[in-house]
């Protein structure tokens, strides 16, 4: 076999990014969230939330293959990221209230939120503001909040710069893609999200996030509390959410369901990417089908808690 053909994607992978997304433009106080919707849009929505310096493009292997009856799927480039405005200031609570938004504006029906990485926790954060308003919340390697035991890294935490470096061509700023924390990854799923996390400037090419969203101040982060929804912790097995800080969570608030994702990294959709698609493809069953009827918003999750006790 040769080289080309070795590194060449496999169908299900070139499948999935045939299925080109409908792409939508949600308008929240003043400025532009971008989503991009796969399915009917009738369906109730699954809302997909990538992490800090990523874009909804990370889904895009993935959202394809999550469509089932009476589900429209929508990936969102948070405020900062990819294609959605920037920010003068960036906060848990703002990008919470944008994905409330987005939430609303597609369907009266609660969406199940599935958030990566720091996804998870505005996901987390989406849950203890609106958490009426949601079918359930799923975090997928993502932070639980002190007092859980916090993870110990064993790489250096980087130092943000306040703006982003800028680099003279597009094939130089491809090669100095990286992930943190680095991991291995299917080389075919990261060139794709390489290529769709740089955008051109008058004097060359940088990466497509804001860089402020790291100096963002830390004064709203998530807390250990009951939720008025349904909360998944999907643990990587090589990834930073530690067991023990699950079984924490799951002793302090009710109706917490952990399921560990064997031989994956923190970035689980690029490297364990079809493992992760049949549990949330198993969530997203669970939380839509135990339901008597499809709950809107503003009713209570009662029903659901009955049933996921």
């Amino acid at each position: 076999m040769s080289g080309a053909e070795q590194s060449a994607p496999p169908a299900w992978f070139s499948q999935a990014l045939s299925l080109a997304p409908e792409r939508l433009t949600i308008r929240r106080d003043g400025h532009d969230v971008m989503a991009y919707r796969w399915g009917d849009q009738a369906g109730r929505p699954l809302i997909l939330l990538h992490g800090f310096g990523a874009n909804a493009h990370w889904w895009d292997h993935i959202g394809p293959l999550l469509l089932a009856d009476g589900l429209q799927v929508v990936a969102v480039d948070l405020a900062g990221h990819g294609e959605s405005d920037y920010s003068g200031e960036y906060s848990l609570t703002r990008w919470a209230a944008d994905v409330a938004e987005v939430g609303r504006q597609l369907s009266a029906q609660k969406p199940l939120l599935i958030g990566h990485s720091a996804g998870g926790r505005i996901a987390w954060k989406v849950a203890e503001l609106y958490g009426q308003d949601l079918l359930a919340v799923v975090s997928v390697d993502g932070p639980v909040p002190p007092p859980a035991p916090q993870p110990e890294t064993s790489y250096p935490r980087p130092r943000f710069r306040l703006g982003h470096r800028i680099y003279p061509s597009r094939a130089e700023i491809l090669q100095r893609f990286q992930l943190r924390p680095h991991q291995p990854a299917l080389p075919y799923v990261l060139r794709h999200i390489a290529e769709h996390s740089i955008r051109p400037v008058t004097d060359g090419w940088t990466w497509a996030h804001d860089a402020r969203i790291y100096h963002r101040p830390r004064t709203d982060e998530i807390v250990a509390g009951p939720l008025d929804c349904p909360l998944f912790l999907l643990l990587a097995e090589h990834g930073r959410t530690t067991a023990a800080a699950a079984s924490f969570i799951r002793a302090e608030i009710p109706r917490v369901f952990v399921s560990t994702i064997p031989a994956a990294a923190h970035h689980v959709m690029l490297d364990q990417p079809l493992a992760l698609v049949s549990v949330l493809r198993l969530i997203a069953d669970l939380t839509t089908s135990v339901l008597p009827s499809p709950p809107s918003r503003g009713t209570t999750p009662e029903a659901l808690s009955t049933t996921l006790g």
